[in-house]
């Protein structure tokens, strides 16, 4: 169902049985409970939106099935997220969780293929972007963190 593993499915069945108190559809108060459940950290203005997106029918409520397309959707997004961010920790070596400019050029310069290596100039701008710690080197995990990060 919508991409999901089976255990996922039941987990979200689970989470959303308990929160939908036997209704067949829940509203903003029980998507931010259900969230809360999942472990997964939404603001307000997030739940409203997620709402808005999932409600098909109009009624500002969410059924089962508009609910497993969402959370398809968001942990989609996530495992993106964790997969950028293991990449990155494959290159941190001495697990600082940073890197200092001159690595992070030949990190973003050298890997992958010719279509996605960055120049850099490209990588300047990333820093400059981004930002840089007091040492001025790139924390990757506040970068990841900002690339995912909803608007």
């Amino acid at each position: 169902m919508h991409s999901l593993k089976q255990e996922e499915v039941q987990d979200l069945q689970a989470a959303f049985n308990l929160f939908a108190n036997n209704k067949k559809e829940f509203g903003e108060d029980e998507l931010k409970s259900i969230m809360r459940e999942l472990d997964i950290a939404v603001k307000a203005d997030e739940v409203k939106a997620m709402i808005k997106e999932a409600d098909k029918t109009g009624t500002g409520k969410v059924t089962f099935n508009e609910f497993c397309a969402m959370m398809a959707s968001r942990m989609k997004e996530m495992d993106s997220e964790r997969t950028v961010l293991e990449a990155f920790e494959c290159f941190d070596t001495v697990g600082t969780g940073s890197f200092t400019p001159a690595e992070l050029t030949n990190i973003l310069s050298k890997v992958g293929n010719s279509q996605h290596k960055l120049s850099d100039r490209e990588v300047r701008e990333v820093l400059r972007a981004v930002g840089t710690n007091s040492e001025g080197n790139l924390e990757y995990r506040e970068m990841v963190s900002q690339m995912y990060a909803r608007q």
